[in-house]
């Protein structure tokens, strides 16, 4: 016989021990029955936390004291144990926050309570955190008839709102030009919070190296009603038209964009009417949307390349838009479109007019589709339409759409387009965007840290993502240039922009202009220093070969880094800061989780 002697926690839990045997003769035996042992302590101490609370906000610890006796014990002295990470709220916390720095003394906090048999009391310190990570409380329970003492790790984070704050650079170098320096700001606000930011540098040899680089972002599975399920499959086709023509698809996403695209295509199929038309809810909506219908279209004759797409459903869907044309070749606003997000800064028959021309002209220019007889004549009668239109049109959204509407459409007033289109673009140090008259220009303030760069409103995305396309279908690169590298300047952290429409239009347009530019080859030397940092230094090298590689570093904040580029090719520079700005004082902060103990 043998015996063995374990300790058994002090937690109340059924022990089940159970064996089993084996010899020569009668091989493997197993016991009938199990034994149990019930662990259970009469009298202990509970201590309930959140998950996590922020740095300088009361918090009500609940401590509960547990006692399974059969008599009643009273004097009940309840402990908190002394820590310098916690401030008693009996301390006044000043608006310096002279007292989270250099508290006069860690709490000393007790109760006396009485806890009747069978039953728990509660009680409630009232504390502030004053570091931030993991702070160890320990409580304890002293009485003359038991004693007992638990300690559990509160998690502490910054306080502040989450803020996230990006500059990007567009590097373009050639053969004359091989040497590129610039300075970027990594200067801090005062209201930042001590030592929460962090600031990264990303390098990719790629014009849509970041959103490459952020599938899951754009190349999605598409979902919802038929609006946003179009608008969910477009970053897929132009994606895929962009991997395709540069020869940089890999499997992976070849087959994730075919079954995204598939998918959408199947799903799109629900909020078609019998007349060809879409809208968000089918058989909800009394007429199908004439944006909506365009939209899609437009998507399908892009897909097409690459799934498989029913030609004869967009022939039936392009003779319903081909009805709604006025006799004077405008398109009139036809059904409902609930998500109006998703048409951006579209408004007027005008700019409706050159939507609508748009997605005609990419049914027609599809390899796989066949146009219905009525697309002709409905382009036809869009662009003359939009021809006698131009000179007298002042509005500047109206006028980007319409010079790539006319230059898509290979109008023989193209060259008077694009001209307007660029008398109206604003050009400031070297990059070029368009902006509605009399859109404010913010100015440099010292305070405004958010000043650079200039995150621009959709509106502004979406005029120079049309802008960018009317000038690439005039084949100048070049000119074409100072667009791309504004649009590459707004984007965000995840490599998209603003809302739905822009980043549909954006992201054709850079995908158009990159598809122009790439060459495969190259070899980028992108050296970064800092001045609040002598010691700090980082290369990062760019060629063919890592060209689709996300390289990053990261870097000194609190003052300026610079880059000091040599080489020749294309590279996208992005600065991403991470820090939690103050948005209170920590004192009126407190108040939101205790009210009372």
């Amino acid at each position: 016989m043998t015996t063995f002697t374990s300790k058994v926690p002090d937690t109340i839990t059924t022990w089940v021990a159970s064996g089993f045997a084996v010899n020569n003769k009668s091989g493997l035996g197993v016991p009938a029955t199990r034994a149990e042992l019930k662990a259970f302590q009469p009298f202990f101490v509970s201590l309930n936390l959140p998950y996590s609370v922020r740095r300088g906000e009361q918090l009500g610890l609940k401590v509960t004291v547990f006692n399974y006796l059969d008599v009643d014990i009273n004097n009940v002295l309840v402990e908190l144990e002394e820590n310098r990470d916690l401030l008693s709220v009996s301390y006044h916390i000043s608006t310096n926050e002279a007292e989270l720095i250099n508290p006069p003394e860690p709490p000393r906090l007790s109760k006396t309570i009485s806890v009747t048999a069978n039953s728990g009391t509660t009680v409630v310190f009232a504390v502030t955190p004053r570091t931030v990570g993991q702070i160890a409380i320990k409580v304890k329970a002293r009485s003359s008839v038991a004693t007992d003492a638990v300690e559990r790790q509160l998690l502490v984070v910054s306080e502040g709102r989450a803020v996230d704050y990006t500059q990007n650079v567009f590097i373009q170098m050639d053969q004359s030009n091989q040497s590129y320096k610039q300075s970027l700001s990594l200067i801090l606000p005062s209201d930042v919070i001590k030592d929460s930011c962090r600031a990264t540098v990303s390098v990719i040899g790629d014009l849509m190296g970041s959103t490459l680089n952020n599938p899951e972002q754009l190349v999605r599975m598409p979902y919802g009603c038929g609006e946003q399920n179009a608008a969910s499959t477009a970053p897929n086709i132009f994606v895929r038209q962009y991997l395709d023509a540069t020869k940089q698809l890999t499997f992976d996403l070849k087959s994730k964009t075919n079954k995204y695209m598939t998918t959408g295509y199947q799903r799109q199929l629900n909020y078609r009417h019998d007349d060809g038309s879409y809208s968000a809810f089918d058989g909800k909506d009394t007429s199908g949307s004439l944006w909506l219908t365009a939209f899609v279209v437009k998507l399908y004759a892009l897909a097409c390349e690459f799934v498989t797409i029913d030609s004869q459903q967009v022939i039936l869907s392009t003779e319903w838009i081909a009805e709604q044309q006025f006799s004077s070749g405008a398109f009139p606003t036809v059904g409902i479109l609930i998500q109006t997000y998703m048409k951006g800064d579209l408004d007027g028959e005008t700019a409706n007019t050159a939507f609508v021309l748009i997605s005609l002209i990419e049914v027609k220019n599809a390899s796989n589709i066949d146009a219905a007889p009525a697309v002709d004549a409905a382009i036809t009668k869009a662009q003359s339409y939009l021809q006698e239109k131009l000179t007298s049109t002042i509005r500047h959204y109206t006028i980007c759409i319409m010079a790539y509407a006319l230059a898509l459409s290979k109008s023989s007033m193209t060259s008077q387009a694009i001209t307007k289109l660029k008398s109206i673009a604003t050009v400031d140090g070297g990059v070029m965007y368009w902006k509605e008259t009399g859109g404010s220009s913010r100015k440099r303030s010292n305070d405004d840290f958010f000043y650079y760069p200039y995150h621009a409103p959709s509106a502004e995305i979406e005029m120079t993502g049309y802008g960018l396309l009317a000038i690439m279908q005039t084949g100048d690169i070049s000119g074409g240039l100072p667009a791309t590298k504004w649009l590459s300047k707004q984007r965000n952290s995840l490599g998209g922009w603003s809302s739905t429409q822009d980043t549909c239009v954006a992201l054709q347009a850079l995908a158009n202009f990159a598809t122009a530019v790439h060459s495969g080859s190259g070899y980028l030397n992108i050296q970064l220093t800092s001045d609040v940092d002598l010691d700090f230094s980082h290369l990062f090298s760019v060629d063919s070969d890592n060209a689709l590689v996300l390289q990053q570093a990261e870097v000194p904040v609190g003052g300026n880094l610079s880059l000091n580029v040599n080489g020749s090719g294309t590279a996208l520079l992005r600065l991403l800061m991470r820090l939690l700005w103050r948005t209170a004082f920590l004192h009126v902060v407190a108040q939101n989780r205790l009210t009372s103990w």
